[in-house]
Parts: C-alpha cells; sequence; structure tokens
C-alpha cells in the first residue's frame, strides 16, 4: 500500500482557501490478457466487466460500488493490459473515501457472479468489440499483429473478446462461464499480485498512518495464494501461464510459447526480427498516416518501462526524440512541413508494434496532408 498526501496550497496563493479534498486510489492487480485460457478468449477482459459490478457477502446488491461512489460526487474506471488490470476512481471529499475501499476489498473477497450478471456482461463485451470493428487505432494495431506477429503469439490472441468467444468457453459442460470468472480471480487476483495506492487530502503524518492502518484492516483480509508469475519474455515458459492456457477445452498442447517474431528470426539476428515488411491499411475516417517502427530486443529491455530506465542520467531516447522529433527551423518537420507541404505533424518516441504493450520498438510517424 503506497499512500499520497495531496501537496499543500502554493505559497503565493490564497492562504484563507481552503485545502483540496479530493482522494483517489488506484489498485492493480499483476494478471490480465495474457492469462485467457485458448478456449476462452477475452476473459480477463471479461472479468473486468463483471468484477466492477459483481455482489459480495457483506454487499449483496450488484452495482452497489459503483452505485455508492457516484452517489457521493465520485467516479470509477477500469482497464485491462497484457499483464495487468487495474481498478481506480476518485472522490471529491474524504468522506466516502474508507467505505469506498471497503467496498473496492470486499470484491476481491467474497465475489458473486450470477448468471444473470453474466450474461449481461458478455452484451457488454460484445457491444464494445462491434465498436473497435470500425475505430481506426484498434483496425491499425489488429493488422499490425496479423502481419508481424507469430500466430500463436500471446499478442495475437483476441484478447478483446465477444460473445462467440467467450461463449466457446462453456462448450465444456463441465464447467460454466460465472465458475470460470470465480477460478480466473481466486487464481490470479492474489494479493501478492497487486499493488494498491491511495491519495489523500491528510494534512499530517498523523492523518496518514491512521489511514494506513485503516486501509490495511480492509485489505490484508484478501485470502492469498501466492501466485508467482515470470515476468517480461520469460513469461512466455511460465509453467502457470502454461497449465491455464491450456486447461479443459483446449486442444493445444502446453509447450512454451513462441517469440512475437518467431517467424521472422533467425540464428544470426536472434531475437531482434528484420521484417522489411510494409503493411498498408485501409482507415475508414479521411485520415492518412506514414509510421516507421524500428523493433528492440525484448531481451535486454522486456517493456517499455525498462526502455524508459535505460541510461537514465543521459536518457539517449529522450534525445534523439527530441532531435528527430523538432518542428523548428532546419528541422525535419519544417522540411517536410513548411517547403514541401507533405506532413501537418511530426512525432518520435518508444513505442509498441501492434497491441498497447506489444514488442517494444522505436517509432517516428508523421500525419500526412
Amino acid at each position: 500500500v503506497l499512500l499520497i498526501a495531496a501537496p499543500p496550497p502554493p505559497a503565493d496563493g490564497d492562504a484563507s482557501a481552503p485545502p483540496p479534498q479530493e482522494v483517489a486510489w488506484s489498485m492493480q492487480v499483476g494478471t490480465g490478457s495474457f492469462h485467457d485460457q485458448r478456449s476462452a478468449l477475452g476473459l480477463a477482459h471479461y472479468v473486468e466487466h463483471l468484477f466492477v459490478k459483481v455482489a459480495n457477502e457483506k454487499f449483496p446488491d450488484e452495482d452497489e460500488f459503483d452505485d455508492f461512489v457516484v452517489r457521493n460526487g465520485g467516479q470509477n474506471a477500469a482497464h485491462t493490459g497484457y499483464d495487468f488490470t487495474n481498478y481506480r476512481g476518485s472522490l471529491p471529499s474524504p468522506k466516502a473515501l474508507l467505505p469506498s475501499l471497503e467496498r473496492l476489498a470486499e470484491r476481491f473477497i467474497s465475489s458473486t457472479f450470477t448468471d444473470s450478471l453474466t450474461e449481461r456482461e458478455i452484451n457488454s463485451i460484445h457491444a464494445e468489440f462491434v465498436r473497435y470493428l470500425v475505430e481506426d487505432g484498434w483496425r491499425k494495431m489488429a493488422a499490425i499483429n496479423r502481419e508481424l506477429l507469430h500466430p500463436d503469439s500471446v499478442h495475437n490472441w483476441f484478447h478483446v473478446g465477444n460473445e462467440q468467444s467467450l461463449k466457446a468457453a462453456m462448450a465444456d459442460t463441465t464447467r460454466s462461464l460465472p465458475d470460470l470468472a470465480k477460478t480466473f480471480v481466486q487464481r490470479f487476483y492474489s494479493p501478492n499480485l497487486a499493488k494498491l495506492v491511495v491519495l489523500s487530502s491528510g494534512s499530517s503524518e498523523e492523518d496518514l498512518d491512521a489511514l494506513e492502518a485503516a486501509v490495511r484492516d480492509r485489505f490484508e483480509k484478501i485470502p492469498n495464494n501466492g501466485t508467482k508469475l515470470l515476468e517480461g519474455p520469460d513469461y512466455r515458459e511460465d509453467p502457470d501461464l502454461l497449465a491455464w492456457a491450456h486447461e479443459s477445452g483446449s486442444t493445444g498442447s502446453p509447450t512454451p510459447l513462441p517469440s512475437d517474431f518467431a517467424r521472422f528470426t533467425t540464428p544470426e539476428n536472434g531475437r531482434v526480427p528484420t521484417a522489411n515488411l510494409h503493411i498498408q491499411v485501409v482507415p475508414t475516417q479521411d485520415f492518412h498516416c506514414l509510421t516507421f517502427m524500428w523493433p528492440i530486443d525484448d531481451s535486454q529491455h522486456p517493456s517499455l518501462a525498462a526502455l524508459a530506465d535505460y541510461q537514465w542520467e543521459s536518457k539517449p531516447f529522450d534525445f534523439l526524440s527530441g532531435l528527430i522529433g523538432h518542428e523548428g527551423e532546419g528541422s525535419l518537420h519544417s522540411e517536410l512541413s513548411l517547403r514541401r507541404n507533405l506532413v501537418s505533424a511530426t512525432s518520435a518516441g518508444l513505442g509498441s508494434m501492434g497491441s498497447y504493450g506489444g514488442h517494444p520498438c522505436y517509432q517516428l510517424s508523421f500525419t500526412l496532408t
């Protein structure tokens, strides 16, 4: 648990003005779409949808958590990534903070996945999938994944999910989707894989100490199953992931997952692909862009976070991005934009090939005229 005190008002501000009262929280669990089952693609995303609304023994009404936060003028949200799921929210005043956190903690302790809720959220997932079909950003990522990544790469799995992929999980009559969702939570929503950050407007160390004790009292009751998962490229050989991914209903064998770019790598170039491909995606909107991507060896830099910390004292990637992305006189942008009228915007920096959180790369993008 990390507690952060809201900053005091500036010295030159109105001393009579009341201090900021907004409070917030963010709980991140170290599991995501990497832990879908092959026979239940979209499962992690689906569990996130359920978890926002699920009832529990102490608060038996569905949507109780969301309704409570909204009644108190706050808001909350959730997001599923490849290797994380995040639940976050904020309130305009601290009076409802601990009751909100209690409702959050109770979902991890005794969630109840009813048939009506699971069916309703299948429809919600499917509606989200339909929206993505016409969203150019997602269509672009899907095209890049399809052309670049190994067909069996976990990045190439259908992580969003839809009605067909989720109901396929029930083809095995020995299990139900609510039971599968509950098993996912029991297996991966473990405190040793989670982190909680709370922003408080407490004005003293004593206030923060009291808040920490109250928060720990609520969250220490979450059962810890000690699940351990490998990180970075090593996840492809993670025995827990492989055993789970190929459980009941899967036709595959529990062998290590292939490198994302296994179809392009050779003994000579190791893990760094040399695809030299030109991928053209036709957008749904009147928008034209050109992006160059250079893959980076993910055995040395397994994530964008690791790359961001690379040689942090000199920050070579930041220096390169500032140099290439500069838009002043004599820059690449000024030549292509002002003199040749070919581009309207230029950007450069670290990114991912394909979906968010995919193989790290350095990319240069132009918005074309």
